[in-house]
């Protein structure tokens, strides 16, 4: 986080707007997605176009969302960097760079760092063996996500197991989940957990 300040004047605010989602599980660019009438992007930026923010600056892969901005005067960063942290970084270093221009003086300070977290192997063999019993195919699948499971690795071993959705689509109003599904996934855990218990 930035704190900013410029003599004789409150610290001022800025905003950085994360759009560069690959939309893998909405299934199509949330933010271009019909809300109210209006793309839930410009929901945003009108959100943002207040006297009580310094700067905002959107960051995005979106040629599309680029454009609307574009049309609303608003500073957009096109870019086709792959991680989250890509899109953390160019948005900080822009609103800053706007911000110096604009006479502020700036300070950094990291207020939290969740570094990456590699997950148990044991827990994840004990699943793998779990899906093997109950005749489910395995797939193992890297998550960019933030979970509980990051911060409750720092206690104790830790594994996750990814349940699906019809037509791969999460964090939506799609999402439906099989109970089907649901009770494989209840008999995969059961069967890791005896394994571990064992162990």
């Amino acid at each position: 986080m930035a704190e900013l300040c410029r003599e004789k004047a409150h610290p001022p605010v800025g905003c950085v707007i994360m759009a560069s989602g690959l939309a893998r599980r909405f299934g199509s660019n949330k933010l271009l997605a019909d809300f109210g009438g209006r793309p839930l992007l410009c929901r945003a930026l009108e959100v943002t176009a207040t006297p009580a923010l310094a700067a905002r600056v959107v960051v995005t892969r979106s040629a599309e969302v680029k454009a609307l901005c574009d049309a609303q005067a608003v500073p957009c960063l096109l870019h086709s960097l792959p991680g989250r942290n890509d899109t953390v970084r160019l948005g900080v270093e822009a609103l800053l760079e706007q911000l110096r221009t604009e006479g502020y003086g700036v300070e950094m300070s990291v207020l939290m760092d969740s570094a990456p977290v590699r997950l148990s192997r044991r827990v994840a063999a004990a699943l793998k063996r779990g899906m093997a019993e109950n005749g489910l195919p395995v797939r193992t699948l890297p998550s960019g996500a933030g979970h509980d499971s990051m911060f409750i690795s720092r206690v104790t071993d830790v594994g996750m197991l990814f349940v699906s959705s019809r037509d791969g689509r999460s964090h939506c109003p799609e999402e439906f989940t099989d109970t089907a599904d649901i009770a494989r996934c209840c008999d995969v855990v059961y069967s890791a957990l005896k394994e571990l218990d064992r162990a």
